[in-house]
Order: structure tokens, then C-alpha cells, then sequence
């Protein structure tokens, strides 16, 4: 069986810098060829977003002129370039005089219980109507014929759903507009793409092996009640999700109840002329449908060797590179598994299993007990300075730290709140920064019923 293969871009910001982004297209489309005549031929291109700057008419039509078109003519079929709206396609000057975007009502409409907005009924799209006009020029572009029409969007239900057949394998692709309250530079959660809206669209492919979710803002955007629900729903679809946005390539795993789903961040098409600083930037990605592996290659335009070459920055998880490659091997999903308590009560089960991506382990209370045995000669050295080992820390010998309590119980009052939490453990060498790391480890496995994905050899957590 084969791959399902995509090219993902996002960001053109056409409008910018016109001459700067008509030369970056000449680039792109010359890449593009190269990689279909060398045998790597995308079945779909998928587009997230931010195609305009301010979303005007005249941005538009140099997208279709200087991009989609010629795109067409070096083979590839325009019906399989799907596109979504993002925060600088909405044309502002078309806020103006709307009463229904006066002082934050946009902002407030999910905070507003009662509110019909994103109902995938005829209610629902006449509040919608109101707001439509801030995206006519997306919408002209893109439902007349040049591309998959993103019409959907615009009608009833919210978005667009569509099915690929690649060797008898089902591939739905949704699209999603993340901008639907889209104000300013303050929209940080305080999005939604409809929770209704998602759900509707992932139930019309429930026929399909994969499903791919594209919209133009991370997860991390959206209003907190909404990204718990839309999270939860991918998770449980098994859906994979594509955006832009931050302008870098960029990958995360979420981890809902028993299911892990993948996201997928493409950098800027187009930040700025050729600059060593802000470079522009596009992502290969494609399914192994065999072995429901994702493989991204991200590339980079780079101005000294004057083609693109391999994104190899920091913000790609080295973890994840294949070996003496330049690309980054995913999951499409994984799963977690486990038993209830003896007692038959709730909460996190007591044995624990997780498939995590080659290379890791699985660190939970059996773990833990099977490397309680350290030796005291490895004890010793820990107090003469000595990096703590896994036998040291879990045997218990070694003095808990009092931050650690505090620790254990941020991760997991945040847990409780379903919210993410991050410590940074700063201080310099011999501290004892890996000691609170594995003690924290070794705390939330035992006390809590916790488990913690290990790097290879246990050197990263």
C-alpha cells in the first residue's frame, strides 16, 4: 500500500511586499516541479490560512494569478488545493458600522450561553450573515471554480468536508475557519472554529480511515471551554489537525482520555524578502497507509544557496528526526490503555501501557518498582556529586526536595483543570535540577498513578 502525500503552506500575507512575494512564488513553483518531476507528486495541497494581508480584492487576484494558476499548469489538479480563511483574510475596513462587531461582542459570543452563533442550522447562519461580509473577498476567490470550493464555510453547516480515495483508503478533509471572531491582535483564546460545526463535519467521515482537519490557528487559540471540547473531539475521531499562524514549523502531540492526536504547524510562506532572520518556509508531509506513520519534511528558502533547503531548526523535535534524514517521523495517532483499580473505583488506572514513538518508555509505578534496588556505592557517589541515576532516585534513598510537593501538586491541580502546565527548573550545574526532575517523576507515578514518557536511555523526559 502506498502514501497519501500533501504539500502544506500557509501565511502568504499577499499584499505585504507585492514584488518580493510574486518573486518568492517563481521559487515556489520551481520547486514544486522539481519534486513532481522527480517522482514526489502531492494528491492535495493544503493551504491554512492568511493567503491575503488585509484581505482585499487585489490580493486575491494576485494569488490566483501569480500562484494558482501556473500551479494548475505544471500539473497539479486545482481541485485538490483546499484552502481556509484566516485572521488577515477578514477585511477590517468591513467592521466598520456592523453593530454586531461593536465594542468586544464578538469576543463575547462564547461567553454568551444562550448565543445560536455557531449552530449548524438556519439561526445559526443568520447571526453568522452579519459577519460574512469581512470575508466576500475570500469567499469570491475561492468558491468559484479555482480551487476546492470553500463554500461550506459560508452556508449552514460552517465548514466543508470532502472524501480522497488513495488505494482503497478514505482520506476526509475538513475545513474549518478558526477567524470567525477575529478582532485584533488581542483573539488569543478567545477563537473558536465551532465546536458544532467540527463535530458535524468529523461525523460526515466516519467512513474514512483518515481524517485531516485544516484551520489557520493552534490549538493554544482558541477559548479554553472551546479547545477542551474541539481537543476532545479530535481525539476521539482520530483526527489530525493542520494550521499556521506562528509562522514556524512545528509539531505537538495531545493526549485526550485514551487517544493521542497529532497537530502540525507550517511556518510562513512569506514573512519577508530574503532574510537570514524571518525566512519562508513550507512543509512535504505524507501518510504511510500501511503503517499509519507521518512523515514531514519541512523546507526553508534559503538565500545563500538560492533554493530550498531542509528546515533543520530547533522548533522540529530532534527526537523525532529519522536518521541521517531530513525528515521527522509521527504517529498518526497512539493510545493509551489500562485496567481500573482493584477497589473498582475511578480515577487513573493503576497499570498503565502507552505506544509512544520508537526509542521511548514508559515510565509508571511498575517501572518504578523494578529499579528500586541501588546500590550504596551508587549512592555515595551521588553525595560526592555524582548525576542521579533512575535506581538512586527511585530507591528513596535520596532525601526528597522540598519543591518537589510543590511541583506535584501544580501538575496536579492543572491536571484537574484539564490545563497544560510547564516548569522550568533553572540553577546552576550540581543543584540538583535532575534530582527534583526524577523525583517529581517518581512521585506522580507512586502517589498519583501518573505515567511519563522517557527519551532513549532515560536522558530526556
Amino acid at each position: 500500500m502506498g502514501n497519501f502525500r500533501w504539500l502544506h503552506l500557509s501565511d502568504f500575507h499577499i499584499g505585504k511586499d507585492n514584488y518580493g512575494q510574486i518573486k518568492l512564488f517563481s521559487y515556489l513553483l520551481e520547486h514544486i516541479k522539481e519534486r513532481k518531476n522527480s517522482g514526489w507528486i502531492p494528491d492535495a495541497v493544503f493551504i491554512t490560512g492568511d493567503i491575503a494581508n488585509k484581505g482585499k480584492e487585489a490580493d486575491y487576484e494576485t494569488f490566483e494569478k501569480e500562484f494558482l494558476l501556473p500551479l494548475s499548469d505544471i500539473g497539479i489538479d486545482l481541485e485538490r488545493v483546499y484552502l481556509v480563511p484566516g485572521n488577515h483574510d477578514v477585511d477590517r475596513d468591513k467592521d466598520k458600522g456592523q453593530c454586531y462587531l461593536a465594542s468586544e461582542s464578538l469576543y463575547s459570543v462564547l461567553a454568551d450561553k444562550s448565543s445560536v452563533f455557531f449552530d449548524t442550522d438556519e439561526s445559526g447562519l443568520k447571526v453568522r450573515t452579519g459577519i460574512l461580509d469581512r470575508f466576500s473577498e475570500f469567499q469570491k476567490k475561492t468558491t468559484k471554480g479555482l480551487c476546492f470550493p470553500t463554500k461550506g464555510i459560508f452556508e449552514e453547516k460552517g465548514c466543508y468536508v470532502d472524501t480522497i480515495k488513495k488505494e482503497n483508503v478514505n482520506i476526509g478533509i475538513i475545513g474549518v475557519n478558526t477567524a470567525w471572531l477575529s478582532k485584533s491582535d488581542q483573539d488569543e483564546k478567545k477563537l473558536s472554529p465551532g465546536k458544532y460545526m467540527l463535530e458535524e463535519a468529523l461525523n460526515a467521515l466516519n467512513n474514512c480511515e483518515y481524517k485531516i482537519v485544516l484551520g489557520h490557528h493552534p490549538l493554544s487559540w482558541f477559548h479554553d471551554e472551546q479547545k477542551k471540547q474541539i481537543c476532545a473531539l479530535l481525539g476521539k475521531s482520530k483526527a489530525m489537525y493542520l494550521h499556521g499562524h506562528m509562522h514556524k514549523d512545528s509539531m505537538e502531540y495531545f493526549l485526550i482520555q485514551s487517544t493521542g492526536f497529532l497537530t502540525l504547524q507550517c511556518g510562513a510562506a512569506f514573512l519577508a524578502r530574503e532574510d537570514e532572520k524571518y525566512y519562508n518556509s513550507l512543509q512535504w508531509g505524507e501518510i504511510d497507509l500501511t503503517e499509519s506513520l507521518v512523515r514531514i519534511t519541512p523546507k526553508r528558502w534559503s538565500s545563500t544557496n538560492q533554493m530550498f533547503i531542509p528546515d533543520i531548526s530547533e522548533n522540529m523535535p530532534e527526537l523525532f528526526r529519522e536518521e541521517g534524514k531530513d525528515s521527522w517521523l509521527f504517529h498518526y495517532t497512539f493510545t493509551v490503555s489500562g485496567t481500573k483499580k482493584a477497589d473498582g473505583g475511578t480515577g487513573l488506572p493503576e497499570k498503565m501501557t502507552i505506544k509512544v514513538p520508537e526509542g521511548w518508555h514508559w515510565i509508571d509505578k511498575t517501572y518504578i518498582d523494578q529499579r528500586k534496588e541501588a546500590q550504596d556505592e551508587d549512592i555515595l557517589k551521588y553525595f560526592d556529586g555524582k548525576e542521579p541515576s533512575y535506581s538512586g532516585i527511585f530507591s528513596g534513598a535520596i532525601p526528597t526536595r522540598g519543591i518537589v510537593h510543590d511541583i506535584v501538586r501544580e501538575y496536579i491541580r492543572c491536571n484537574e483543570d484539564q490545563k497544560i502546565k510547564c516548569v522550568l527548573l533553572t540553577g546552576a550545574g550540581g543543584e540538583g535540577k535532575t534530582t527534583v526532575l526524577l523525583q517529581v517523576v517518581r512521585a506522580l507515578a507512586e502517589e498519583h498513578g501518573w505515567g511519563v514518557s522517557g527519551g532513549q536511555g532515560g536522558k530526556s523526559l
